[in-house]
């Protein structure tokens, strides 16, 4: 009958058979089940029961121990519930030998309350009134006892007949169960020996088939289709499949070998190419979709590279591209020409800046060198003639030495003239003196005269009068009178002309002596006079030779200072020429920097050159760092710990800087959290790569990692900038704190004709805005 059916119909039979056979087991397990739960719920009660006489027996003794309302009270709630649980477990009861003695128990418990209540109305009696149990009381406690006994005696036997049930109940259940179980077990057995062997010689002929293939390379063997059962249906079905297979195999050969292909091309740097060839089956179809989605995205990766680095040849510097859509190695390379094209910008912005500085200074250094071309000219021009006027004045003072030589003699001359002139004007005022005596002597002898004439007048006046007495006698002596008094009036005459002469002169002998005596004091000044000018004479003759030895070296010096500026000179038309070839550079490098496009705020960071190189080297070495950890996956097996963000070139950069005042701001804040981010993303790509994390969540992480590392990139930039600013701001308070420096034209020195001393060289010192300092 079996050998008819079909394998699902005999796995069919078989699950049927068994729950047949299970419905008929559980039947008879409930049977006995209930019996034994009906005995367990008996044996319960029954041992209620026995817990309840217990609580009243104790009750009871309590009471006796100490009479009190609420304690008799306490032994007749007791015993009414073990009346109650009696009454229950009747209802349970089957036996009729048992439930008499339930009967009877409870009729005892009925005489045994009487009982406790003449007890307990006499025992409270007896206790009120100080009575020490009377043998009444004795009596009846003794008779409540045996009650109690006879109770205790028939629920305990009660209970010990409901136990012995139970174990009876449980145990023919257990038997029971056991038999069942063997029986379902042999029929359960035997079917499915029964099935298993009409199915495994199907299985058996069906293997002996794929062994005859797994043992052929050739994939043109079948299985035997005879029969009508689910293997026939199998080996049809797997034919069938085979036959696919061997189609779909075909395929997937074409579409390999295209795969191969295109992996040669892209090994040499082909990502145009695509897979075109469809294969056969889905797990190679799903491959070339994915290489074909990478190779898509590699060409949008290589193009915006392209773009990129077309953009950066041309000088734009500033090109915009979307630095976080891809991750990875790929990624580091997006971020790495972002990075590239900054710092090459912030240098071609250094080059602007410095190339329009450069100009400017180059513009007024050729102003100034054409200034001092001239002015060496003029200066060169300038020295001739002073070397011509020199050569003159050294004649000059050379003549005028010996002039000075012959004035000192002339002047020794002349003071011993000053000496014989004095001498001489000595004599003059001693003669001078005798003149005003003998003119002295001369008034007094006039005076004598004057005297002798007037009295000679007065005589002649007398005689005349004598005359003009004697009359005509007298004539001739009166002529003789006139004579003498004519006479007498010519001496008086002559002596007053004398007298004058005499006055005259001897004013005029005053007058000399008093010249005389201004003459020697005179010569006594002229003589002192040649003496100094004797002795300036000297000093100037003196001088003279000095001068004439500084005039030597004066010559000297400007014969080197005319050789000198002659080379200066040369040397400003050098520096003139240098400084028209230097501004044509700086003009050229104004221009070459104009020609490129650079970001506007990098002109903002690149006041300083060496935090600029620094920072610029740092975002390189940290997407290193990125890259280097990726390409590690490919080798360990198992995670490991990344240099945390303290133990790299930037932390330790960052934290040797963490004192400067560009350290304070939020630009720095954001540039440490930036920073520990990306060591703790890389960190956990890491775990969660080696973890076997899904490609989503590895996607996930590695774009948060080229976000924060952008991130940190600008944040560089943002503290470069704050650096830079604070500059600015050093330098303004500095100049504020400076006072204002005035033009002060130098005063014009005459020129001292001494011995010139040796030159010293005290160097210009640097102003604030000095651009070749700065570049």
């Amino acid at each position: 009958m079996l050998s008819k059916l079909t394998i699902k119909e005999r796995l069919r039979l078989f699950p049927i058979i068994t729950i047949f056979l299970i419905i008929i087991a559980s039947a008879v397990y409930i049977s006995f089940s209930n019996t034994v739960d009906e005995k367990n719920a008996i044996s319960s009660k029954s041992q209620v029961a026995v817990e309840n006489l217990l609580k009243a027996r104790i009750s009871v003794y309590q009471f006796l121990r100490d009479p009190k309302d609420e304690k008799s009270q306490k032994v007749r709630d007791d015993f009414s519930a073990l009346d109650k649980s009696l009454s229950e477990l009747n209802t349970l009861l089957e036996v009729e030998e048992n439930r008499q003695r339930i009967t009877d128990s409870k009729e005892l418990i009925k005489h045994y309350m009487e009982g406790f209540e003449k007890v307990s109305k006499q025992k409270m009696y007896e206790q009120a009134n100080g009575i020490v149990e009377s043998p009444e009381l004795k009596a009846n406690i003794s008779s409540m006892a045996a009650i109690g006994t006879k109770i205790e005696e028939k629920i305990v036997k009660i209970n010990e007949v409901s136990s012995k049930l139970k174990v009876d109940a449980e145990s023919s259940l257990n038997t029971s169960l056991i038999v069942l179980i063997i029986i379902m077990t042999v029929l359960v057995v035997t079917l499915a020996q029964v099935i298993a062997s009409a199915v495994l010689t199907s299985i058996e002929a069906l293997r002996k088939g794929f062994e005859v293939i797994n043992n052929s390379s050739d994939t043109e063997h079948r299985l035997e289709t005879k029969g009508n059962d689910e293997i026939t249906e199998v080996s049809k079905l797997f034919n069938n499949y085979m036959n696919k297979l061997d189609t779909v195999a075909q395929q997937d050969k074409v579409a390999i070998e295209d795969i191969a292909r295109i992996s040669k091309m892209m090994a040499v740097g082909f990502v145009s190419c695509r897979i075109t060839t469809q294969a056969g089956s889905q797990g190679v179809q799903q491959a070339i979709n994915g290489v074909n989605t990478a190779l898509a995205e590699m060409e949008k990766a290589t193009t915006e590279i392209s773009r990129v680095m077309s953009a950066l040849g041309t000088s734009n510097f500033a090109v915009e591209f979307e630095s976080g859509r891809y991750s990875g190695e790929l990624g580091g390379m997006m971020t790495s020409l972002q990075g590239l094209s900054e710092s090459v910008g912030d240098f071609m912005a250094l080059l602007s800046k410095n190339g329009i500085a450069l100009n400017h200074g180059a513009s007024t250094l050729t102003n100034a060198s054409n200034d001092l071309s001239s002015s060496s000219n003029t200066q060169a021009s300038s020295l001739e003639e002073t070397a011509a006027a020199i050569e003159e004045l050294t004649s000059n003072i050379s003549a005028n030495s010996q002039k000075a030589s012959e004035m000192a003699t002339l002047a020794r001359e002349a003071e011993q003239a000053a000496s014989e002139g004095k001498t001489l004007a000595d004599t003059t005022v001693a003669s001078m003196n005798e003149i005003s005596k003998a003119t002295q002597a001369i008034n007094e002898a006039v005076n004598i005269i004057e005297n002798i004439a007037f009295q000679t007048n007065i005589l002649s006046l007398n005689a005349a009068v004598e005359a003009a007495t004697a009359g005509e006698a007298g004539k001739g002596f009166a002529v003789v009178a006139q004579e003498v008094r004519n006479l007498a009036n010519r001496s008086a005459d002559a002596a007053s002309q004398i007298k004058e002469l005499a006055e005259l002169a001897n004013n005029k002998s005053r007058d000399g002596l008093s010249v005389s005596q201004n003459m020697m004091k005179g010569f006594d000044v002229i003589n002192q006079k040649i003496t100094q000018t004797t002795h300036l004479v000297q000093d100037v003759a003196n001088g003279s030779r000095e001068q004439m030895a500084g005039i030597n070296q004066i010559n000297s010096a400007v014969a080197q200072l005319d050789q000198m500026t002659q080379q200066n000179a040369s040397l400003a038309n050098e520096v003139s020429n240098l400084s028209s070839d230097i501004l044509g550079m700086a003009q050229s490098l104004s221009d070459t920097a104009a020609k490129t496009k650079y970001r506007q705020e990098s002109e903002g960071r690149v006041c300083k050159i060496d935090m600029m190189f620094e920072t610029n080297k740092l975002k390189f070495d940290h997407v290193n760092f990125k890259n280097n950890n990726f390409g590690k996956l490919k080798d360990n097996v198992s995670a490991w710990t990344v240099t945390n963000e303290t133990q790299c070139d930037l932390g330790k950069w960052i934290q040797s800087h963490s004192n400067e005042s560009y350290a304070k701001g939020p630009e720095w804040n954001d540039l440490l959290t930036h920073h520990a981010h990306v060591h703790q993303k890389v960190q956990e790509f890491i775990n969660r790569e080696k973890g076997g994390a899904r490609p989503e969540e590895l996607e996930r992480i590695a774009k948060e990692i080229e976000q924060d590392t952008t991130k940190v990139f600008a944040s560089l930039n943002r503290v470069r900038v704050a650096a830079c600013i604070g500059d600015e701001r050093n330098v303004a308070s500095v100049q504020q704190a400076k006072p204002a420096r005035r033009a002060v034209t130098p005063p014009v020195k005459k020129p001292s004709f001494s011995a010139p001393k040796a030159s010293t060289f005290v160097p210009t010192a640097k102003s604030e805005d000095d651009i070749w300092e700065s570049f």
